[in-house]
């Protein structure tokens, strides 16, 4: 378990995906939909994330930075630089002090909320969890278990069986917890005091998560054995199979007694009876997915390269389209699966695409619809500068056959074309229209195909794939 929150009773532990994933669950009325949260947080591994609070989240990277938020993911300011050194978790014991798992004998501590980070030297370390049962009492887990009982001042190490690797912690208690990585499980009783193997796994296997809900029922995640659920308290175990299977589980969490997570390399997990059976929740272009978390509100993320979201709530501040300007055209910013575009307040018929045709001098809008069915309306832009001649010069391509599912053939001769896709990626370009442009290989749907001429002038239409 990477860490939920401890608002709970149990203690803490790209845009182009988005089409796919709304066309594969289409006819699926029991999976949630999952989001790209938009925010400003720079595209890294993101190896740790935490959530303080509801505005308060934390995040690390492989490469020794961590960033904060303090309007519930949306901004991020980064608060500790480069260090040379791997950063792997994050948890906060108090509302001021916190502490990032670190690699090459260092370690972080914050005393001020995570605003500032102080990096703390602990010789042979190298660790990839972290987890404090109080503001003095805390683990650092990797090639092995150190335990401080004084807020970091001193800390004693304690070595795992043969084969192990810390690779995560839970707790149940102040007194009961187990670690997990390598092929074994281990657990104490006497807070970490001494530790006992529950689990050893055969060669081959490597579990990278722990949870239990309380000393009985508890799951384990990881590769090979994907996901491993015992309701004994670890003597027995049943290997479960999930329903996709195509990369590693990274993180479990259990919400209550029936609802759990799993997290793996480019897809989601949900459970609603507690570990025993699973849906695939969430299915895109390859991501790198890591740890789940919740606010004390109940809004669940997803965080790895990117943060996603299953919340809906459409009152969250998301960002608003932006509008640009190229030539005779209108452009929007992506992020979208729908756009619906305006003319001094009214729809235009078929404005469908990122991208439009400027028709006339006036107001333009558009308003974005993101995969959570949020609606967002961008700012008036005003077009003062097209010309009549400009505006007469502008024609529709003409192509054919359309729709198609292969070959297209333009007839004239045109300096670029460019094929788009809904959410205004340019998915096919070509400087060379005189011969017949494939197309087969995009997958079936609505484009918009534009053209430039050697004057500069635009032509575009819709293109259907079949």
């Amino acid at each position: 378990m990477r860490m939920i929150s401890t608002f709970y009773s149990k203690v803490s532990s790209t845009t182009k995906g988005l089409i796919f994933f709304l066309l594969f669950f289409s006819n699926s009325s029991s999976a949630q939909l999952w989001y790209e949260f938009p925010s400003d947080l720079p595209y890294s591994w993101h190896l740790g994330f935490y959530i303080a609070n509801n505005d308060t989240f934390y995040t690390c990277t492989n490469s020794g930075q961590v960033y904060r938020s303090a309007n519930g993911g949306i901004n991020w300011t980064e608060v500790y630089a480069p260090s040379g050194i791997i950063l792997q978790a994050i948890h906060f014991p108090t509302n001021d002090v916190g502490y990032i798992a670190g690699s090459n004998d260092t370690y972080l501590k914050s005393t001020d909320g995570g605003v500032t980070w102080v990096p703390q030297n602990l010789s042979g370390l190298s660790s990839s969890e972290v987890y404090f049962i109080d503001e003095n009492i805390g683990f650092l887990s990797g090639d092995g278990i150190w335990k401080t009982t004084n807020g970091g001042a001193n800390w004693n190490q304690t070595n795992l069986p043969v084969g192990g690797y810390g690779e995560d912690v839970c707790f149940i208690d102040n007194s009961i917890g187990y670690i997990a990585g390598g092929n074994i499980v281990v657990k104490t009783s006497d807070q970490g005091g001494s530790w006992s193997t529950i689990r050893t796994g055969p060669s081959g296997v490597y579990y990278r998560a722990v949870d239990f809900y309380d000393e009985n029922l508890g799951i384990v995640v990881g590769w090979t054995e994907n996901i491993l659920r015992t309701t004994d308290g670890g003597v027995n175990w049943t290997v479960i199979t999930p329903p996709v299977v195509t990369g590693n589980i990274y993180d479990v969490n259990f919400i209550d007694a029936n609802n759990v997570y799993a997290i793996a390399w480019d897809y989601i997990l949900h459970s609603s009876d507690g570990g025993l059976t699973w849906v695939s929740e969430y299915i895109t272009d390859p991501q790198v997915h890591h740890h789940f978390d919740v606010t004390p509100s109940g809004k669940r993320f997803v965080f790895g390269d990117e943060l996603f979201t299953d919340d809906a709530d459409c009152s969250s501040p998301l960002p608003i389209p932006m509008i640009t300007q190229n030539g005779t055209s209108l452009q929007a910013s992506s992020g979208f699966i729908s756009y619906e575009w305006f003319f001094n307040g009214i729809p235009i018929p078929g404005s469908n695409l990122s991208e439009i045709i400027i028709s006339q001098n006036g107001t333009y809008t558009v308003t974005g619809t993101y995969a959570n069915s949020c609606p967002y309306t961008s700012n008036s832009f005003i077009v003062n500068n097209i010309s009549i001649e400009e505006i007469k010069l502008l024609k529709e391509l003409t192509l054919y056959p359309n729709p198609t599912n292969s070959y297209i053939q333009i007839p004239q001769n045109f300096q670029s074309v460019l094929i788009y896709s809904l959410s205004g990626e340019v998915v096919f370009q070509t400087a060379n229209s005189d011969e017949p442009i494939y197309v087969g290989d995009l997958p079936k749907g609505l484009y918009m195909i534009k053209a430039i001429d050697d004057k500069g002038m635009t032509f575009s239409t819709k293109l259907v794939i079949e």
